[in-house]
């Protein structure tokens, strides 16, 4: 496990590493400040659904960045 130590100090500088050690700083957060954590990668949406689809839910999104019309977003999720 990388400590917070190491990332601050180059290891991980990335914006996405940097961000996710200021959440770790916070008392508390909310899911979507994590980032793109709900989204569904792009390449692996479109092969499936050209395997499977057409899609009409899209389980793994914030809201914002469905898929398809039909979707399910962490607020619906821990309700």
């Amino acid at each position: 496990m990388v400590s917070v130590r190491e990332l601050r100090g180059g290891l991980m500088s990335n914006k996405y590493c940097q961000a996710l050690v200021e959440l770790r700083n916070k008392p508390a957060h909310e899911l979507k400040e994590v980032g793109d954590q709900w989204r569904t990668p792009d390449n692996i949406f479109w092969g499936i659904n050209t395997l499977f689809g057409p899609f009409v839910l899209d389980l793994f999104t914030d809201g914002d960045n469905a898929k398809c019309a039909g979707n399910t977003s962490p607020a619906c999720v821990t309700s």
